[in-house]
């Protein structure tokens, strides 16, 4: 099985994954680049805990159907946090 899910940075500045163990290493130079992950290797790496921070807190996102299939929509997932994008952001920051 070599199905491949583009997974999208939410946030403005260089963010990476690199986990030997699994051979991922992944760097998303800045906000809205898509990178492809191989599925399998994904659901191993949601289980480390700095992974499975980047998409509850919305660093990092993928498909919202992947995301569901995935199990990233679990009870926990978008019940406590809120994705903001970047002008509803500035004014929770700045209001």
């Amino acid at each position: 099985m070599n199905d491949k899910i583009y997974v999208k940075s939410m946030v403005d500045g260089v963010i990476g994954i690199n986990l030997p163990d699994l051979h991922l290493k992944k760097e998303w130079p800045r906000k809205g680049t898509r990178l492809p992950i191989n599925k399998e290797v994904l659901m191993e790496a949601f289980y480390t805990p700095g992974v499975e921070y980047m998409f509850k807190e919305g660093v990092l996102s993928a498909d919202e159907r992947i995301m569901k299939e995935l199990g990233f929509t679990e009870e926990g997932f978008g019940e406590t946090s809120k994705i903001l994008n970047d002008f509803q952001r500035k004014r929770y920051m700045t209001v």
